[in-house]
């Protein structure tokens, strides 16, 4: 701030001048108030660590076919919603592609949790959402979630087989069970 000529100004304290007791006041708050930032990032951290360990949703947008809880912010299913999915993993698993479960949807009227028309491309990022078989991503894999599952495993693992299987590109190495060291 000195540099640039900036003044700060604290309001439960005086205008910090220039003196030398000014630089050490200036100082001794930039300490504090970077140990409070560290503070703060632990304590996010730890909570994140204990709700991970519960298997707990702790960030991301709440999925098709779930609401969250207002109370404990976890997922809960929504019926309707959760029918949709369940109709979009059985056209899936009939052979159908990405883009013709995207027209049948638009044509039925059906939504995206944010109100839009369907793609392709949402279809697939929702057939592909480990969310619904009760794992939540976790960086290059999934870890095991405590909400009620909209999808079967074994439906779910179907689906994922037959889009493997229609991309051009390999598939990627996503493990949808448990991971074990």
């Amino acid at each position: 701030f000195r540099r640039l000529e900036v003044g700060l100004v604290i309001v439960t304290a005086p205008e910090l001048g220039l003196s030398a007791q000014d630089t050490f006041m200036l100082n001794i708050m930039a300490s504090f108030a970077e140990f409070e930032r560290e503070i703060i990032a632990a304590r996010i951290a730890d909570s994140r660590a204990q709700l991970k360990e519960r298997h707990l949703q702790f960030a991301g947008a709440v999925p098709l076919g779930y609401d969250s809880d207002r109370r404990t912010k976890q997922l809960v299913p929504n019926p309707m919603e959760a029918e949709i999915v369940r109709w979009m993993f059985t056209e899936a698993a009939s052979g159908k592609r990405p883009v013709e479960i995207a027209t049948t949807a638009n044509a039925r009227r059906f939504r995206t949790k944010a109100n839009g028309p369907w793609s392709a491309r949402q279809v697939v990022a929702t057939l592909r959402n480990p969310v619904y078989v009760g794992r939540f991503r976790d960086g290059n894999g999934v870890r095991p979630a405590c909400h009620e599952l909209i999808i079967d495993m074994n439906l779910f693992e179907a689906v994922v087989r037959a889009l493997d299987a229609r991309r051009t590109a390999g598939p990627k190495r996503t493990s949808y069970g448990e991971v074990w060291l």
